[in-house]
């Protein structure tokens, strides 16, 4: 069925009776919610503007100072499993608020060695990441550290 739209006058087909314009766009401005260049009209009110500032569930909302059930306090550790196959776990821990984590083995080195300079990175020098005692903790070059696993990588692909 052929119709002419009401608001931009073009012809379009339809196959629903009710269907009045041929776009979303010519429908809304058609009804009078926004304008031609396809922005609000001054003083259009919200749909929801009723709701704003009610409080409909005062006991639950979220006051200034609470803390959520899963806050964890400055210093705490917490391991995350690279997968289940490796059991390689990566610690971390809580340096700074909001939710400001750090690896443990870059935390405990800049704790005895200082700032890492760029381009180097910490080597567990057993190849044990669960062992994070200062002597086993090394200051190499990316370069270096890529030399060191590949020849691990290589003796797994066989």
């Amino acid at each position: 069925m052929l119709k002419i739209c009401p608001t931009c006058k073009k012809e379009y087909k339809t196959y629903y009776n009710r269907q009045k314009n041929c776009s979303i766009k010519c429908k809304n401005i058609y009804m009078g919610s926004i304008s031609p260049n396809g922005r609000f009209k001054k003083g259009h009110k919200s749909l929801f503007a009723w709701k704003k500032g009610s409080h409909i569930s005062p006991s639950t909302e979220f006051r200034k100072g609470n803390r959520p059930i899963n806050y964890e306090p400055i210093g705490t550790i917490h391991s995350r499993t690279v997968n289940k196959k490796q059991h390689c776990n990566n610690k971390f821990i809580k340096i700074a608020e909001p939710n400001i984590w750090e690896s443990l083995s870059i935390h405990i080195w800049k704790k005895y060695n200082g700032k890492i300079p760029k381009g180097m990175i910490i080597h567990f020098k057993d190849l044990d990441n669960t062992n994070y005692k200062i002597n086993n903790l090394q200051l190499i070059t990316r370069a270096k550290h890529i030399n060191i696993h590949r020849d691990l990588i290589n003796a797994f692909k066989l």
